[in-house]
């Protein structure tokens, strides 16, 4: 459970994440997928989304027989009002004690607000309006700093020199800094 606090609001958000699974690690291709429940819960708001990602996902025995019938990025969930009962629960505890918190479907699915579906890879639809798309919103492009920190690590004299092309001067400059970094290993050990 990852606890959420965003100050210039003062919202309170809990966030479970689902599982993960990682195939294709001895062979094949390597791939990753999530599946399970995954709750957002705005404390603040008295909101909870409950996303389902691969709802009909079997187990390892029964998938060797048979394929589900959704693919493997699809969701669905929900959009919900937190019942006055639980909203009351969690504004009294303690945020170092959501994670003992237990959510059960009957504080929220009698007040649902809005449906979802879609496909994590793809696009997100609520009520049947899309909400976000791959195609049409792209992730925030990243640019370098203009000025960067010296402790930068793009800065070390090693890696300037072997983008350089200069396998000699980067190997002396590797051996340095491994030098230094086992003189500052010795003196830490020293004092403790």
């Amino acid at each position: 459970i990852y606890n959420i606090y965003i100050e210039s609001t003062g919202t309170h958000i809990i966030a479970t994440i689902p599982l993960m699974e990682v195939t294709g690690l001895l062979f094949g291709n390597r791939v990753l997928n999530w599946y399970g429940r995954c709750l957002l819960v705005d404390v603040t708001n008295g909101l909870v989304s409950e996303l389902n990602i691969h709802p009909g996902r079997k187990g390892f025995v029964k998938s060797l027989f048979s394929r589900s019938a959704d693919r493997i990025d699809s969701v669905c969930g929900t959009i919900s009002q937190i019942s006055p009962e639980m909203a009351q629960n969690l504004k009294k505890t303690p945020r170092s004690g959501w994670k003992d918190v237990n959510f059960k479907p009957t504080d929220y699915t009698k007040l649902k607000i809005s449906e979802a579906s879609g496909f994590w890879t793809e696009r997100l639809d609520f009520d049947g309006v899309n909400y976000w798309n791959m195609e049409k919103y792209y992730p925030y492009e990243l640019y370098p700093a203009a000025r960067k920190l010296p402790s930068d690590s793009t800065l070390r004299e090693d890696l300037v020199y072997l983008a350089l092309r200069d396998e000699t001067n980067g190997q002396i400059w590797k051996e340095k800094l491994e030098n230094l970094q086992r003189k500052d290993r010795k003196l830490r050990g020293a004092h403790h």
